[in-house]
Parts: structure tokens; sequence; C-alpha cells
């Protein structure tokens, strides 16, 4: 190994040009080296087997390293450099360094505990207790601070050092959602209405996004008004939760009466009765008009036939009367 640096080493001082040609080399080298390990880490990263959260920290890890082992073997090979003396020109004056970048160095190590540890991930909807209370989803890890997305759609930055040393709670995901309602059905139709209702909701969201776990319905109280319960379902895309319940609830609205909570006041099944009853009638009511159609047609002519006589036996009586005169 040492003879190969020793031969690339004058085959680049040869000439006054050989020097910076390989610097432009070894630095074209570097860039190439270091887009293709953040690619392959992300993709690593992005492994549903992973023990390391996909987080922007990692990635840009990786890019520091690669440049500085790209510049010390230019400074070094290049420009007869002594890499090893800055090392220690550093170590000595690291002390002044870490003064004067330690909130950066804080976050940094902040951002690591926090990854490493898995305590807060991309995708966790979290609140940051501090003097301000901060929540939202997070979406990405750096170096030196959290982004999140609040309920709002609004990006919020949170240093790492910050999430580091605060309480921190991890909630529901955003994507899971929770719909009350109060179904005033008998108990004898309570499992059936409930199904009724999670068919309509599960057809309505899939024509929205993708769903994970289809709606489910879960009583918890008997009240004056109903059995309250609670419909649940998860979604894949978080964008999505508002058009999702503005979905559901459409489904559902023909079992729906009050605010806030829902009343479901006849299941499908009741309105096909209903509809069947409804034509049941309408074809009696038919048949018996079909058959009063004749009759009625009849009784004209029958009340016609005694005007008839009447009149010719009125034209009758006024002969016989004259005859005895």
């Amino acid at each position: 190994m040492d003879t190969l640096f020793k031969q690339i080493e004058a085959l680049i001082r040869h000439d006054v040009f050989g020097p910076w040609i390989a610097a432009v080399s070894i630095f074209i080298i570097t860039i190439l080296v270091a887009q293709g390990s953040a690619r392959l880490m992300r993709r690593f990263l992005q492994r549903e087997n992973s023990n390391l959260p996909n987080a922007s920290i990692f990635i840009n890890l990786i890019r520091i390293l690669i440049w500085v082992i790209g510049i010390s073997l230019i400074l070094s090979l290049c420009f007869n450099i002594d890499v090893s003396a800055i090392i220690t020109a550093l170590g000595v004056g690291g002390i002044a360094v870490s003064l004067g970048f330690q909130a950066t160095i804080a976050n940094l190590i902040g951002g690591l505990q926090v990854s490493m540890s898995h305590i807060v991930q991309p995708g966790d909807n979290i609140k940051v207790e501090g003097d301000e209370v901060l929540q939202g989803v997070v979406t990405d890890i750096t170096w030196r601070h959290t982004t999140l997305v609040d309920s709002v759609g609004n990006q919020v930055i949170v240093p790492n050092s910050a999430i580091n040393s605060s309480a921190i709670v991890k909630l529901a995901p955003t994507t899971k959602v929770s719909i009350p309602l109060v179904v005033t059905a008998g108990s004898g139709r309570l499992t059936h209405v409930a199904h009724v209702m999670e068919d309509a909701a599960l057809k309505t969201l899939k024509h929205v996004c993708k769903v994970k776990v289809k709606p489910q319905i879960s009583f918890t109280e008997a009240t004056d008004f109903g059995f309250r319960g609670t419909m649940t379902f998860t979604i894949a895309a978080p964008e999505r939760v508002s058009s999702a319940k503005d979905a559901v609830l459409r489904a559902i609205s023909p079992y729906i009466h009050g605010l806030p909570d829902l009343k479901v006041v006849m299941g499908q099944q009741d309105a096909a009765d209903a509809s069947r009853e409804d034509a049941a009638q309408q074809k009696t009511l038919l048949e018996s008009t079909v058959q009063q159609g004749p009759a009625s047609q009849e009784r004209p002519a029958a009340q016609e036939l005694p005007a008839a006589q009447q009149k010719s036996a009125s034209q009758e009586r006024p002969a016989a009367q004259e005859l005895p005169a």
C-alpha cells in the first residue's frame, strides 16, 4: 500500500500541472462518492427492517466523513501538506472551537442521541413540553434541528438540544381518526347497524386514500339517548385526514342526527323493508284499481237504461189519456 501511494505521489508531482490535475480529479471523485453513498444510505434507512430511523443526520455524517477523507487526500498527495499536523493543531485548539460552536455541538450530540435511541423518529406525532408547548408530526431530523409539521400545515423548527432536554409526549398517529357516535337503534339491531355503518365508511374511504385499518365501531356506554361508541380507522396519508373525515360523515349521513354526537335512527335493512312495504301497497292499490275499472264503466250504462225507459213511458202516457176524451 505504501508503494502504491509513493507511485501515485511521484506521478502527480512529475510536472507543474500534475498536482492541480490530480486535485481536480480527486475532488470530482469525492463528489461522486459522496452522492452515491448518500443514496445508498437513504435506501438503507428506508428499509422496513432498518435499525436506524430515516433521518438526514446519518446521511449528512456520511457526506462529512467522505469529504474529510477527500480533502485530506488532496492536501497530502497533491500539495505535500502534513494532514497529521493539522489534526494535532485542531486537537490543541479543540477547546476554543468547542466554546465557539457550543450550541452547534449540543444540537449535533442531541440529534444523535435522539435518533440512535429511537426516542423520536420521522412520522411520530409528538408534543414537546417546555416554555412553549410544541406539537406536530416529525418529518426530519438533521444535525442541527428537528422539523415538525403541525395540524395546520406549518413547519416548526425545534433545536435538537431542546428535544434532548425536554419532556416529550408521544401522541397517537394523526392518521388514526376517531368519530364519536350514539346509536339509538334497539339492542337487537345494534350489531347490524354498526356493520352497516362500517361498510359504508369503508367503501367511501377507498375513494379518498389508502386504508391501513378498516373502520370499526366499539361501544363503551349505554345512555338515555342510546349506545355511545366510537368509530375508528387509520389511513396512510396524514394530509388526507380532513378529507377522510368529511367523506365518512357524508357516507353515514342517512343515519346521523344532531351534534356533537351521531344518532343512528334507521339501518339500511329498515330502509329496504320500508321500501318493500311501499311497493307492496302500491301493487295492491294498482290491482284494486284494475278490478274496479270495468265495473265503474258498466254502472253508467245500467243507470242510463231506466232513464230511457222512463222517457218512453212518459211519451206513451199522454196517448193513453187522450183516448177516453
